[in-house]
C-alpha cells in the first residue's frame, strides 16, 4: 500500500486557480479564457464582504463542491473535486474540544454510501509539508475501491485542522503531486476578529526594556538559561517576541543560526536591517510562508549589550489579518525602551 506520508511530492503541473473559504456560503465561477475561481461570501446585511479565512490553489478542472451554510458555530470547510468526482479535498477548520473531527468525517462518509475495510493510524503522518496525526484506508462504495487519508493538526491554541484526501483506488497515485501542492498551498485567515485593546493596554517593566502592549494579546514569558524570552501573542497567529540570549556568540552569529536552522524553510524574501524601534544592531526583515497561517511579515534585530548578552527582538504579523493587528504592534513599537546600556563598537563583532 502506498501511503500519502511515505511521499514528498514534486509538483511539476501547472497551478492556475485560487479558492476562497469562508464562513457561510460556497460558489464557483467560471468565465471563457479564465482560471475557475472559487469565492465565498457569508450572508450577512450589516457586513456584506467578510474577510478570506481558507484559500488554496487547485487545478482550474476542479470545482468547488458547496457547503450548505451552517450558523456561527458551525465548522469552516471548503471541499474541491476533480472534473468527474474521482479525486477530492476537503480542508475543515473546528475548535478542538467541540467533536472528534475524524470521526465525525467518518460518519458522514458513511452515510453517502462509503464502508472502510480497512485502517492504518500514523502518528507522524504528513500531507505534503503539513504534519500530524494521520491515518490511511481502503474504502469501497457501489463496488468501486477507494483510498482515503485524513491528517488532523493544530492550527492554534484553540483550532484543529482535519485534511482529507480521496480519490478512486486507481487514481491514489497520480493524485499525490496535485494534492500536495493544494495542501502546501493552504493559508488560514483570521479566525477571531478581535481587535487589540489599545485603550486597556498591559505595561511590560523588566530589567532590560519596557513596553505597552495591548490588554487582549496573550502574554508568555520562560527563563531556560541562557535565553530569558517574552512573547506577546495576537490571536490572528502574530506575535512579539524579547529575548534575553546569554551566550558566547556575536550579534551576526545568533542571527546566522536564525535564518539558516530556524527560519531557512519558511523564508520568502529577506532585506538586511540593522536599525528598528530607535535600536540598532544586526537584523533582517522580510517575508515567511508559514504552514496553514500562510504568509507573514517579519523582523528580526540582535542587539548587543555592554555587558555582553544580547537583546534580540523578533515580530511577525499575519498579511491576512494585518490591518487588524497593526494598531497593537504600532502600541509596542512606540512605547518599546531599553533600559540598560547597548554596546559600543560593530554590533556584527562584538558579542
Amino acid at each position: 500500500m502506498i501511503s500519502i506520508r511515505n511521499s514528498r511530492w514534486r509538483a511539476s503541473w501547472r497551478i492556475s486557480s485560487v479558492c476562497v473559504c469562508s464562513l457561510a456560503v460556497l460558489c464557483a465561477h467560471a468565465t471563457s479564457g479564465e482560471p475557475e475561481v472559487g469565492q465565498a461570501a457569508a450572508e450577512s446585511g450589516s457586513k456584506p464582504e467578510q474577510p478570506e479565512l481558507i484559500t488554496f490553489k487547485h487545478p482550474k478542472s476542479w470545482r468547488v463542491v458547496e457547503q450548505e451554510a451552517g450558523d456561527e458555530e458551525a465548522p469552516i470547510e471548503m471541499m474541491v473535486e476533480s472534473k468527474n468526482g474521482d479525486r477530492s479535498l476537503l480542508v475543515r477548520v473546528q475548535p478542538r474540544a467541540d467533536v472528534d473531527q475524524v470521526g465525525e468525517d467518518l460518519e458522514q462518509l458513511k452515510a453517502q454510501g462509503y464502508v472502510v475495510t480497512r485502517t492504518k493510524l500514523e502518528p507522524r503522518g504528513a500531507v505534503g509539508q503539513l504534519n500530524g496525526v494521520g491515518t490511511d484506508y481502503d474504502l469501497t462504495k457501489d463496488g468501486q475501491a477507494y483510498r482515503m487519508y485524513h491528517l488532523v493538526t493544530q492550527f492554534d491554541f484553540k483550532h484543529d485542522v482535519l485534511i482529507r484526501v480521496l480519490t478512486t483506488e486507481s487514481q491514489w497515485v497520480k493524485s499525490k503531486r496535485p494534492m500536495k501542492f493544494m495542501v502546501d498551498s493552504i493559508s488560514i485567515g483570521d479566525l477571531y476578529q478581535i481587535e487589540p485593546d489599545i485603550d486597556q493596554p498591559m505595561m511590560l517593566d523588566r530589567q532590560v526594556y519596557s513596553f505597552k502592549a495591548p490588554g487582549n494579546w496573550h502574554l508568555g514569558e520562560s527563563d531556560r538559561k541562557p535565553f530569558t524570552k517574552l512573547e506577546i501573542t495576537a490571536k490572528q497567529y502574530s506575535w512579539f517576541t524579547a529575548t534575553i540570549h546569554d551566550r558566547d556568540l556575536t550579534a551576526q552569529e545568533e542571527l546566522d543560526m536564525y535564518l539558516h536552522h530556524s527560519i531557512d524553510d519558511q523564508l520568502v524574501s529577506h532585506t538586511e536591517m540593522n536599525t528598528w524601534l530607535g535600536l540598532s544592531g544586526v537584523g533582517v526583515q522580510g517575508q515567511l510562508r508559514d504552514t496553514l497561517a500562510g504568509f507573514q511579515e517579519f523582523k528580526a534585530l540582535h542587539i548587543p549589550l555592554a555587558d555582553g548578552r544580547l537583546l534580540v527582538l523578533k515580530k511577525y504579523q499575519a498579511e491576512s489579518s494585518i490591518e487588524l493587528t497593526d494598531p497593537g504592534f504600532e502600541l509596542i513599537e512606540s512605547t518599546f525602551k531599553i533600559l540598560v546600556e547597548p554596546a559600543s563598537g560593530d554590533p556584527a563583532i562584538d558579542p
